[in-house]
């Protein structure tokens, strides 16, 4: 019993470790924060100013990352603020069959 009891709870801390490794994110690294990429659409209308390309493809390297890396955007995709500017969010330039969508990205609050 006490062995079982043991595992149980090794586990519950194991997924509580993993549900806060950001490396499970797709994100940006933009201006010294973590972005959380989503496939929320954006009207062409609604982007704002060109602020960047990603320049990196790579894994989770807390501390280590750079602006513009990013372990799932393509290198050389293009980062555009929003028009309703806010420093939670900014959007991304994807193509998908030769057809261009933009999607927001959320900062994500913090990082452990």
């Amino acid at each position: 019993m006490k062995i079982i009891f043991i595992v149980l709870f090794s586990l519950c801390i194991i997924a509580i470790i993993n549900k806060n490794n950001y490396s499970n994110y797709k994100y940006l690294y933009w201006n010294d924060q973590y972005y959380y990429i989503t496939y929320e659409p954006v009207r062409d209308e609604e982007v704002g100013n060109f602020l960047g390309r990603v320049k990196n493809k790579n894994g989770f390297k807390k501390g280590l990352n750079k602006n513009g890396d990013s372990n799932f955007l393509d290198i050389d995709t293009r980062i555009f603020s929003l028009k309703k500017f806010s420093h939670n969010e900014l959007c991304v330039e994807m193509l998908e069959d030769n057809i261009k969508n933009y999607y927001k990205i959320y900062l994500i609050k913090e990082v452990k």
